[in-house]
């Protein structure tokens, strides 16, 4: 009850984050123009509580990649994906699933171009039109290369290491 403000729980800042911040969050752009950004926050969570779901039932031993995915899955969601949220995953990117999100954490690395345009007077979240191509344009086709190859090999849908 100390915490309830006029019915409901404060946030702090969250509310305004998911209301008004945008920067590098495709998925979050794309669905913008169809729900609301709560219900886009939302879905943010859900789809990483699904993974970990997924991820829990698919196999019965504890891997770091069963943290990595989810979390990742709830970065790509997101309203806002600035290369240092995703340094929360590097200590769980032991396991050789965990490939795809290692490059992403290389592959966001131009989107610190942002504040090299800011001091040349740009606005400010205005990326490059090529840097998010780039960024997810790796990691998916890394991604089809990956689907390919365990396709090949019969090991698709196979468990986490």
């Amino acid at each position: 009850m100390p915490f309830l403000n006029h019915g409901r729980i404060p946030i702090g800042s969250l509310g305004t984050y998911v209301q008004s911040w945008r920067f590098n969050g495709p998925v979050f752009a794309a669905l913008d123009h169809v729900a609301s950004p709560q219900l886009l926050a939302g879905l943010a969570v859900l789809v990483g509580l699904a993974t970990a779901a997924w991820l829990r039932s698919s196999s019965s031993e504890w891997s770091p990649a069963m943290f990595a995915w989810p979390m990742a899955a709830s970065l790509l969601f997101a309203p806002a994906v600035f290369p240092w949220y995703l340094l929360w995953l590097l200590p769980f990117l032991t396991a050789p699933s965990t490939l795809l999100i290692i490059l992403w954490t290389v592959t966001i690395t131009p989107t610190y171009i942002v504040w090299h345009l800011r001091t040349l007077g740009h606005s400010w979240g205005s990326l490059p039109g090529w840097v998010m191509p780039l960024e997810y344009g790796c990691v998916a086709i890394a991604a089809a290369i990956v689907a390919y190859r365990g396709k090949e090999r019969g090991h698709a849908g196979a468990p986490l290491d």
